[in-house]
């Protein structure tokens, strides 16, 4: 397995793209139906494959992190069991045969449907805010990647933005499901779904984006940067109109630099983890009136990748160099242990990512054991309330996103 790292590193191109180039209409892919996996409940491609080769069905991987002994109340937790885990969908990538593809599943594990298939790896799934439309990159080769929308069952693909604007990274929906912002190798953009018309929002402004997301209202977004080159630069906070108008930086602390913005679902507050050559990863909370508020955590053990939950009631956050996932309610100052894989004193392995589920109950999670021979990800769903992780597929894609359904 390659080893993971984190998506916020990018190269620099030596070429310019274009600002405000218009891109003919979505142009329509004959991508033929996939044949549906045979794969069942928990029977899921064998790891240590041969480059090449199909794997396998195997069992689900260990080792299977346990429930915490002892969780704290958690407000979610007060509202009844929330949605049942065979209610709640998980789109992924992984190369089970041959190359890279999106599949489906629920979150129990069973009805896996394979929603693409031919000869380009496809990754980086993104569903559309009301469930009926999927985004996912088609990689055509090398850095030539291009944007496809399609159907939920993964017919009538399309192309959105080409492989001219290419590679396509960080896809994410705009809250009203018009518009799809990504950045490439130098600069922000954002298409129009229906017409394919995408616009440069950071030409001439050199703040190289990394990471970003829409604000609740779609009007702004926020993305982390750099605004030079060189080793020792770190990234830096920017918000932005979705006009490309209004770029502003915010200031920050020392020398710390800037992973994961991700927006509150309902107000203006910019959560990011903040990281410094002595205190390490910290969580942050900026404001549009730039004030910048750190985060309590507890003591001894950095904060990485938080996350909001879908109501903005919690934060999840992967502590103790990976081997923790955590969640925070700041208005009740919890900061609960959920996932612990220190405590597998057999194996070592670490937490690679993480994503709330619609309920705000459950939350997806990849464990990467850190063998290189070992092919993927092992994907596992957590409930926060009681502590228990179901296996739902190994040997998923260590460098495409997994993306939970919205309802419909």
């Amino acid at each position: 397995m390659r080893t993971l790292q984190a998506t916020c590193g990018f190269l620099f191109a030596a070429w310019l793209l274009s600002a405000c180039q218009g891109v003919p209409g979505p142009e329509r892919t004959s991508t033929p139906a996939p044949e549906q996996p045979t794969l069942g409940v928990l029977n899921t491609p064998t790891r240590q494959a041969s480059p090449g080769s199909t794997p396998s069905p195997s069992p689900v991987p260990s080792p299977s992190p346990t429930a915490t002994a002892q969780l704290a109340p958690l407000p979610i937790c007060k509202g009844g069991s929330g949605a049942g885990l065979d209610e709640l969908t998980l789109t992924f990538a992984a190369e089970w045969d041959g190359d890279l593809e999106i599949y489906s599943i629920q979150a129990d594990g069973s009805g896996l449907t394979q929603l693409t298939s031919n000869a380009f790896d496809q990754l980086d799934p993104a569903w559309s805010p009301d469930g009926r439309q999927l985004a996912y990159v088609e990689r055509i080769r090398g850095l030539e990647e291009r944007l496809i929308v399609a159907d939920a069952d993964g017919q009538d693909p399309r192309v959105v933005v080409p492989e001219a604007l290419g590679p396509i990274v960080y896809p994410t929906w705009s809250p009203a499901g018009d518009k799809i912002a990504f950045r490439n190798l130098q600069d922000l953009y954002i298409v129009d779904v229906e017409t394919g018309e995408a616009l440069n929002l950071t030409e001439r402004t050199r703040p190289f984006p990394v990471e970003l997301s829409f604000s609740a209202d779609g009007s702004m977004l926020a993305f982390n940067a750099q605004s030079d080159v060189g080793p020792t630069v770190n990234n830096k906070l920017f918000v932005i109109n979705a006009d490309g108008t209004g770029l502003r930086e915010f200031t920050l602390p020392g020398a710390y630099g800037v992973r994961r913005p991700e927006w509150h679902p309902t107000e203006n507050l910019i959560l990011f983890e903040g990281s410094g050559p002595i205190e390490g990863a910290e969580m942050y909370l900026a404001r549009l009136d730039g004030t910048i508020e750190k985060l309590p955590r507890q003591a001894a053990q950095e904060a990485m990748f938080p996350a909001w939950s879908p109501d903005g009631s919690m934060i999840a956050y992967e502590a103790h160099t990976f081997e923790r996932l955590q969640v925070v309610v700041i208005d009740e100052s919890l900061d609960v242990i959920v996932v612990d894989l220190s405590d597998e004193a057999d194996e070592v392995a670490v937490i690679s990512s993480h994503s709330w589920a619609p309920d705000n109950r459950h939350v997806a999670y990849e464990v990467n054991d850190l063998d290189p021979n070992t092919v993927g990800v092992d994907l596992y769903v957590l409930d926060v309330c009681d502590g228990t992780s179901v296996p739902v597929a190994e040997a998923v894609e260590a460098y495409s996103s997994v993306s939970w359904r919205p309802p419909s």
